[in-house]
């Protein structure tokens, strides 16, 4: 029987033991690969995120109105938290110019989404379709869109980002202790900006902590399962009201050219781009409170991320 679990040992672990003394090497063998691809199992497959990523672009060049942008933006988010969080899977000189491409294509659907939400919010305004202003961002957003499909056109026929990654295990221990860390300072620049008298600009900086802690997450769902679906909500609640107001920050900058400060027009959008802000920012401020920094919260999150077996908040 014995003999019969060596030479099955032997057979898994690829290697042919030269003696019986090399028997305890195959089992420490066979164990630490086991256990490393156990480690990699942990956290979602990059390959997925590429996959998902090619056929973003692909249905953001056959149509690029607000959906197929929105999600292709969102895409391109979680590929670039990857790189960041186990940036070491891929050689230096290769994730800098993956990087550097698709941060490229966020800057270029991000001129589209911003002009199809500044229309949104001028029409919500009372700002007739016609006026002037809409005009000149309806010709912007052709533009861009022109400008992202042509890019993304390029970058789909030189296949990128068809390519196979592997994640070290290393790298997947290091991120997770690393997640703790980035929980903690989240929670401490919320308490810090979360106020109504926060700007805007201290509010963006969140939003894309929110952004970079969510994605990070994402990441060790294999891990979390499905119990860490609470947390990720609690964030993308957090990160939807962040985001109405820097949508409203950047309407006033896209509109400020075409429309003169003391005009009837401008008054009537700043009112109401106020007022968004001001409604957000207490939504936001009520959320945080009474949701996601109620007592004991943070170190319930701590529990839960270090053990991964916690139940999320209810």
């Amino acid at each position: 029987m014995i003999a019969c679990l060596r030479s099955r040992s032997a057979r898994i672990s690829g290697i042919r033991p030269a003696s019986q003394a090399s028997y305890f090497s195959v089992a420490l063998t066979i164990f630490i690969r086991l256990r490393r691809a156990v480690i990699i199992a942990l956290v979602s497959h990059p390959d997925a995120l590429l996959k998902t990523l090619a056929g973003e672009i692909e249905r953001a060049v056959k149509h690029s109105h607000g959906r197929p942008v929105h999600d292709l933006r969102i895409s391109i988010r979680r590929f670039l938290q990857y790189l960041e969080t186990f940036g070491r899977s891929y050689p230096s000189d290769k994730a800098r110019k993956i990087s550097r491409r698709l941060k490229k294509i966020m800057n270029l659907a991000g001129r589209v989404r911003d002009r199809d939400i500044a229309l949104r919010l001028l029409q919500h305004a009372g700002i007739q379709r016609n006026a002037p202003v809409c005009k000149m961002l309806s010709e912007e957003r052709k533009e861009a869109e022109r400008d992202l499909r042509r890019y993304l056109e390029h970058q789909a026929r030189r296949k990128l980002l068809k390519s196979s990654v592997n994640v070290p295990a290393a790298a997947t221990v290091s991120a997770r202790r690393k997640l703790l860390s980035q929980v903690r300072s989240y929670f401490e620049a919320g308490r810090k900006f979360v106020s109504m008298k926060a700007s805007e600009k201290e509010l963006h900086r969140l939003r894309i902590k929110t952004k970079r802690l969510r994605y990070t997450l994402e990441l060790f769902r294999p891990r979390y399962g499905p119990r860490l679906e609470r947390y990720l909500e609690t964030l993308h609640r957090i990160q939807q009201h962040l985001g109405a107001i820097n949508d409203c920050a950047v309407t006033a900058q896209l509109v400020d050219r075409a429309l003169p400060r003391r005009s009837a027009a401008r008054r009537k959008l700043d009112e109401f781009l106020s007022r968004q802000i001001k409604l957000e920012k207490m939504r936001l401020h009520r959320y945080w409170r009474t949701h996601f920094d109620s007592p004991g919260e943070e170190r319930r999150w701590i529990q839960y991320l270090s053990r991964g077996q916690k139940r999320a908040p209810k």
